[in-house]
C-alpha cells in the first residue's frame, strides 16, 4: 500500500492591514493570500480620509479562509516498515461464504444421495408386490374361469334336458305335497283323537248304566262343589263391600289423579283367615268324599257307617 505524504502546511505572511473604504466608498480587493485565518477578527487600521457626504452604513463583511483538510502527523520511519499489510474483511467473508456454499452443496448432496436410495429401495419393493399380486390374480383367474366353464357345461348339459328338468322340478314339488299333506293328516287324526276323548268324558254316565248309590255320591259332590263356589263368591263381595267402605272412609282416596293406597294389614288379614278356614274344611270334606268313593269301588255292596259323617249333606 502506498505511503501517503502529509501535504506542506502554508504559513500565513504578515500584510499590511487594509483600509476600510477606498476613495471610492468600496471595499477594497483581497487575495486569499491576504486572509486571514477563521476566528481571528480584523482590527482596520484608523484613516484619515477627505469629508465625503453621509451615506448609510453597509454590514461589514469578513473575509473567510478556505477550508483545509486536516492531515494526520506522518509517521515516524521505523513505524513505516514495521507495518506489514492485513487481509481485508471483504475478503474474508468471501472466503466464509465460499465454505459455506460449499458445505451446503455437500450437505444437499448426500441428502439427495439417501432419498434416492429409499425412492430406489421404494420402487423395487412395489415392483416386487406388483409381481406377487399378478401372481395371485393370475391363479384366481384361472380358478374362476375353470368354475365357469364347469357351470357353463352342467347349464348346457341341463339345458339339453329340457323335459327332463320340468319332470324333476314336478317331482319336488309333489314331494313338498306329500309331506305337507302328511302333516296335516297327522295333526287332523290328532285333533279327532282328543275330540273323541272330551266326548267319552263327558256322556259317560249315559253310556254306562249307575247304580242308585253312585248317583247319590255324584250328586253331594256337585252340591258341595256349589256350596264352596258359591261360599267362595260371598268371600269376595264381602271384600270388595270392606274395600269400597274404607275407601269411602279414607279421605285419601277422594284426591284426583292415579295412585295406590295399601290397605290396612288388618282389613286384608281377617278375610284371608276365614277363606283359608272355609277353603282347609272344605278340603277335609273332599278328602272324605274321595275315600268313600274308592271304598265304593272296591266294595261296592259293603255298608259303610262312615260315608258323609262330615259333612252336612248327611243322608237322611
Amino acid at each position: 500500500k502506498p505511503q501517503i505524504q502529509p501535504a506542506p502546511q502554508a504559513t500565513p505572511t504578515p500584510q499590511p492591514a487594509p483600509s476600510a473604504f477606498n476613495a471610492s466608498g468600496q471595499f477594497p480587493s483581497m487575495t486569499p493570500s491576504q486572509a486571514k485565518p477563521f476566528g481571528l477578527p480584523s482590527q482596520p487600521a484608523p484613516s484619515i480620509a477627505a469629508p465625503t457626504p453621509q451615506l448609510p452604513p453597509k454590514p461589514e463583511v469578513k473575509p473567510v479562509a478556505p477550508a483545509v483538510q486536516a492531515q494526520p502527523p506522518p509517521l515516524p520511519q521505523k513505524a513505516q516498515a514495521v507495518l506489514t499489510p492485513k487481509p481485508q474483511p471483504s475478503q474474508a467473508s468471501e472466503i466464509n461464504a465460499a465454505l459455506k456454499a460449499e458445505q451446503e452443496k455437500m450437505n444437499k448432496m448426500k441428502a439427495d444421495q439417501e432419498l434416492k436410495s429409499m425412492l430406489i429401495k421404494e420402487v423395487n419393493d412395489f415392483q416386487m408386490e406388483l409381481y406377487k399380486f399378478v401372481c395371485k390374480t393370475r391363479e384366481v383367474q384361472n380358478k374362476l374361469q375353470q368354475d365357469l366353464n364347469s357351470i357353463d357345461a352342467n347349464f348346457n348339459f341341463q339345458s339339453l334336458n329340457t323335459e327332463a328338468l320340468k319332470k324333476e322340478c314336478s317331482l319336488d314339488e309333489l314331494r313338498g305335497a306329500i309331506v305337507q299333506l302328511k302333516l296335516e293328516l297327522v295333526r287332523a287324526c290328532a285333533v279327532v283323537a282328543e275330540a273323541r276323548t272330551h266326548a267319552e268324558a263327558k256322556d259317560l254316565h249315559q253310556w254306562t248304566q249307575a247304580d242308585p248309590l253312585t248317583t247319590k255320591r255324584v250328586a253331594s259332590v256337585k252340591n258341595l262343589a256349589y256350596y264352596v263356589q258359591t261360599q267362595l263368591e260371598q268371600a269376595h263381595k264381602a271384600l270388595d263391600y270392606k274395600w269400597n267402605e274404607m275407601a269411602a272412609r279414607d279421605p285419601q282416596f277422594n284426591k284426583p289423579g292415579q295412585r295406590m293406597i295399601r290397605p290396612i294389614l288388618d282389613d286384608v288379614y281377617q278375610p284371608l283367615v276365614r277363606q283359608q278356614e272355609i277353603l282347609s274344611r272344605q278340603q277335609a270334606v273332599l278328602r272324605t268324599l274321595r275315600n268313600t268313593l274308592k271304598e265304593c269301588d272296591t266294595a261296592p255292596m259293603f255298608k259303610s257307617t262312615s260315608l258323609l259323617r262330615n259333612t252336612p249333606f248327611r243322608n237322611k
